[in-house]
């Protein structure tokens, strides 16, 4: 008997939950930094039940090839960075994602949109690009902290003057192509 794959599922925008549950991570994680009782649990009790859709339509359903789904075996890693690691961490995320959805990426004479969508959806890459976004980030906010925006009470904040970290997910395709 075929498997029936409930119809509000397959018309998940699945690039658009991705997005939503990173902003919840982001969201839950401020809250947790401010001591706010209850509301980052709740939010990760959301952010458990998109995870398993995600893991339903990769493995069961077979709808989508690949999402990026959150790690939450990491995160109980993360629990012993220093503010400039979580920092950089979050916002190497975030770069990543606004520069996968946006257009400037797909706009190089080198490559073609279709090598780079296979580069920036293979888990392993994205791994890797954030992995060399968040050392970059981390090493600049060691060796530069004056050249990163705070707010008041002194914690990095992100800005827009970051997003030249994005180039480097071009230039790690580019490396690739040499390969």
């Amino acid at each position: 008997m075929e498997k029936q794959i409930p119809e509000f599922i397959k018309n998940i925008d699945w690039s658009q939950l991705r997005n939503q549950k990173t902003s919840l991570i982001v969201v839950a994680d401020y809250y947790r930094r401010n001591n706010v009782p209850f509301i980052p649990e709740h939010l990760d009790a959301i952010t458990n039940l998109i995870d398993a859709l995600q893991d339903y339509a990769v493995d069961d359903a077979k709808l989508v090839d690949a999402i990026h789904v959150y790690d939450f075996e990491a995160e109980e890693e993360r629990e012993t960075e220093t503010p400039e690691q979580t920092f950089a961490r979050e916002n190497a995320q975030l770069i990543f994602e606004k520069w996968i959805e946006g257009e400037a990426l797909y706009e190089d004479d080198d490559m073609t949109r279709e090598f780079i969508e296979e580069i920036v959806d293979d888990r392993f890459n994205i791994l890797c690009i954030k992995a060399k976004m968040s050392v970059a980030i981390y090493n600049d906010v060691i060796k530069f902290p004056k050249q990163f925006d705070r707010d008041d009470e002194g914690n990095l904040v992100y800005s827009g003057m970051m997003d030249i970290y994005g180039e480097m997910i071009g230039e790690y395709c580019r490396d690739l192509i040499v390969k």
